[in-house]
């Protein structure tokens, strides 16, 4: 079975867990926070707790130190130390994902990604937002992020759907219809 099946699995199982106990939202959070603990600040930590040199109780003894004071809802942190003991502890960036995806489909929202050459004014954040509520009819979450090589612009990404309005891509557009474009003969 294919890491990204594994963390279906265990999104959807602890999903089902969390809206019995109305924390959907709390867990995601949490889990989301520990998560870029890991690939932040915290990445020794990451890293002792995907090594397989250290074993399930090594590892366990490190979790049991460090989630009590995380401030974490008992939930999360059992969520947690399942994972590493069954040495699934490289699976939560994509388990992260997956209950993210699952969140946002109960609650009726899409995220899409903005992507601008500088940072986004709030007033283009807002105009890419309606867009993308009336188009949708859905809640919209814009995450934004800055790439210089779009020279200007923007690219908004909506799942799968790309929507490319960067100057950097006319530029390409433009090069390609001169490169390729039929010869004319001179009179």
């Amino acid at each position: 079975m294919s890491e990204k099946n594994i963390a279906v699995r265990y999104a959807k199982a602890l999903s089902e867990l969390a809206t019995e106990n109305n924390a959907v939202e709390k867990v995601s959070s949490e889990l989301a926070a520990f998560n870029a603990f890991l690939e932040g600040e915290g990445h020794e930590l990451g890293h002792v707790l995907e090594n397989p040199v250290f074993g399930a109780d090594e590892r366990s003894n490190v979790l049991n130190q460090v989630l009590p004071k995380s401030g974490m809802s008992d939930l999360t942190k059992h969520f947690l130390l399942l994972l590493n003991e069954r040495d699934r502890m490289s699976a939560l960036p994509t388990i992260c994902d997956e209950l993210q995806k699952m969140v946002d489909a109960a609650a009726g929202r899409v995220r899409v990604q903005l992507t601008t050459a500088e940072e986004a004014s709030s007033a283009l954040v807002i105009e890419v937002q309606q867009a993308f509520e009336s188009a949708t009819g859905k809640s919209v979450v814009i995450e934004t992020s800055i790439d210089t090589s779009l020279i200007g612009g923007m690219v908004a990404r909506m799942g799968s759907v790309v929507y490319d309005a960067s100057l950097k891509s006319r530029l390409e557009d433009i090069q390609h219809r001169l490169t390729n474009a039929p010869a004319v003969a001179e009179a």
